[in-house]
């Protein structure tokens, strides 16, 4: 990926959570886990691009598993 659009989704990120930020004291408990908890997420994933790890992906899955066994379905 493009080194200036990991980090204009990282500045666009932070800026959203500041922005949420007014509103979190609002909202129950388990919304601020849920919450939380996909920010932390997405986190992990940006520095996992970042450093450069290569992260198991469902459609490297289906391209390279499913899509010749449904190929050779088809033109059978």
């Amino acid at each position: 990926m493009n080194g200036q659009f990991l980090l204009w989704v990282a500045l666009l990120t932070l800026f959203l959570l500041f922005l949420d930020l007014k509103n979190i004291p609002e909202v129950n408990k388990r919304t601020k886990g849920m919450y939380f908890g996909l920010l932390i997420l997405t986190g992990a994933v940006y520095f996992c691009i970042v450093a450069g790890v290569k992260l198991p992906m469902p459609t490297v899955f289906f391209i390279k598993n499913v899509s010749p066994w449904v190929f050779s379905l088809v033109h059978t």
